[in-house]
């Protein structure tokens, strides 16, 4: 409720909003979702997305990210798979004023960060499912949005199901137990790629056709076809055309599903030498 209604008030004040994700197939799934969902269902354009260098950054937000995010005079970060363990970081951002919610869903370190709203099922004593994605836990702060809006329960229902693809496959590629929830989840995602493939974005439904997959899409396809490539950027280079793809819903896609077919042959070679 707390990082919902600070959510709220940022659009209201039409603050600048900066998501801060992960380089994976979770942290960008995750981005994707609630950035789009902010945008396009939401109407607010005053929100980007920053992601790690893996190799110059390492894992998670640094403070320099922070200074670079002041400097850009953003106000609210909104963190998506990953920052349950910064504490340091939390408390230089409080101290320089920047409002953090924290979403994640890995184990917290014996203290947690200091933060409007920490969501993770880790630390929730009263969320009795603990297995979500960093993806999952990002759609249940879109169903919480959701929730407090004022849309009609048929457009509601739509968003849901818009979103439900993209968290599958976040769930499947971070390869987190197919029980509970997640297994819900998926079965549903699943089920709206293969028989209502007119209700998921565009770009996925393009993504999905250039990697001409040619029996239904299982979580086979997604753990190896459609998750390795979108992990690929984010390994060699930078995950920010990783997400393009999924935003993408025009004739540009191509160029950048076809880099991603480049990277990942790349990533391939790479892994073939090293083994």
């Amino acid at each position: 409720d707390k990082g919902v209604a600070r959510i709220i008030d940022a659009l209201k004040r039409q603050e600048k909003i900066m998501i801060f994700g992960d380089y994976d197939v979770d942290g960008v799934t995750s981005s994707y979702c609630i950035y789009t969902f902010i945008t396009k269902f939401l109407w607010y354009k005053n929100i980007s997305v920053m992601y790690p260098n893996r190799l110059q950054d390492g894992y998670g937000l640094k403070n320099k990210h922070l200074d670079e995010m002041k400097k850009k005079d953003i106000n609210l970060i909104i963190t998506v798979d990953n920052w349950i363990t910064s504490v340091n970081e939390a408390e230089y951002a409080k101290e320089i004023g920047l409002d953090l919610v924290i979403t994640d869903h890995h184990h917290a370190l014996e203290k947690v960060p200091q933060a409007i709203a920490v969501i993770n099922p880790q630390v929730s004593p009263n969320y009795a499912f603990k297995g979500l994605a960093g993806v999952g836990v990002a759609f249940k702060l879109i169903n919480a949005l959701l929730s407090k809006s004022k849309f009609i329960n048929e457009k509601r229902k739509q968003i849901f199901n818009y979103f439900l693809p993209i968290v599958a496959i976040g769930t499947v590629a971070d390869i987190v137990p197919l029980v509970g929830e997640n297994r819900v989840i998926v079965k549903r995602g699943l089920e709206i790629i293969n028989k209502n493939p007119e209700l998921m974005p565009k770009s996925l439904a393009g993504f999905l056709a250039a990697l001409n997959i040619k029996d239904k899409v299982d979580t086979y396809h997604i753990g190896f076809v459609i998750g390795p490539r979108i992990n690929a950027w984010g390994r060699i280079e930078s995950p920010y055309d990783s997400l393009r793809i999924l935003l993408c819903e025009t004739d540009d896609q191509l160029q950048y599903i076809e880099k991603i077919e480049n990277i990942n042959t790349e990533r391939r070679r790479l892994q073939d030498k090293a083994f």
